[in-house]
């Protein structure tokens, strides 16, 4: 029998998918680095997850497929890949805009990677759960520490799955990061690139805040720890502050650049 190899296809017959590892999806300062995998047109998603479990070293059933929907006021969120038997090439146009690359000019889809443990996804519950990247920031070090996931859950019944900020997810984030207490707990919001720090005071009555933060599957939640030092501390806010400025003039600066992809323009 005569093994098929990716040297042998047809370029006319396959196409390329951007694969983001979870390490480079979870970075909070937005360099999202990613590898090729190439399919061929009629791979369907059992298809893909075998391309990319033997090109990252991955055991089948250990890791799930997410994408980025930017079909109608969906903008930028991010979705499971569907698990059914239509191709992906099929679906392509339905998960991104058209990325013209130098090579080809054919649709390319960008896939994230989510680790995980294949038992927790045989667990049927009630309500489905949110995927919520953890990270520890130290003010007195201004280090940034991955803490791994949180899965809150999700009381709406929508296309568009969120969860409540409240004190049940603060004691979830604190029991993760494994911490008695902390100064303060922030979430990012990848859709909006925006962040928000969560306000868990209540009054005398037990009631929560007027207003809870609502936060959707691959937001970054970032917990700051105490300090006992007075001086050459920086707050979580003035250290984002500083990153966002810094990754606005580096795209700007590549952006100039007549060399550089057309797709940071």
């Amino acid at each position: 029998a005569v093994v098929s190899t990716q040297s042998t296809w047809d370029v006319r017959e396959v196409f390329n998918i951007k694969v983001v590892k979870e390490s480079s999806w979870a970075s909070f300062d937005g360099n999202v680095q990613s590898e090729v995998v190439t399919v061929q047109k009629t791979s369907v998603l059992a298809d893909v997850q075998a391309a990319v479990e033997k090109q990252f070293g991955l055991e089948g059933g250990n890791f799930r497929l997410w994408w980025r929907s930017y079909n109608d006021n969906d903008n930028g969120v991010f979705r499971v890949v569907p698990n059914d038997t239509e191709s992906i090439w099929e679906k392509t146009d339905n998960f991104v805009p058209a990325i013209p690359t130098a090579f080809e000019q054919e649709p390319e889809s960008t896939l994230f990677i989510e680790e995980c443990d294949s038992e927790k996804w045989e667990i049927k519950e009630e309500f489905p759960r949110i995927l919520v990247f953890l990270k520890i920031y130290d003010p007195e070090t201004k280090g940034l520490e991955d803490a791994g996931k949180i899965y809150p859950l999700c009381y709406n019944d929508t296309e568009s799955p969120t969860f409540q900020s409240g004190l049940g997810f603060k004691n979830m984030v604190l029991q993760k990061a494994v911490l008695q207490d902390c100064k303060a707990v922030y979430l990012l919001n990848r859709r909006a690139d925006s962040v928000e720090k969560l306000i868990f005071d209540t009054d005398k009555n037990g009631a929560q805040p007027d207003r809870e933060v609502a936060g959707e599957d691959g937001d970054i939640c970032i917990v700051e720890l105490n300090s006992t030092l007075e001086d050459g501390l920086v707050g979580f806010e003035d250290f984002c502050e500083t990153l966002r400025n810094t990754r606005d003039i580096l795209i700007k600066s590549k952006s100039d650049s007549m060399d550089y992809p057309s797709e940071f323009h």
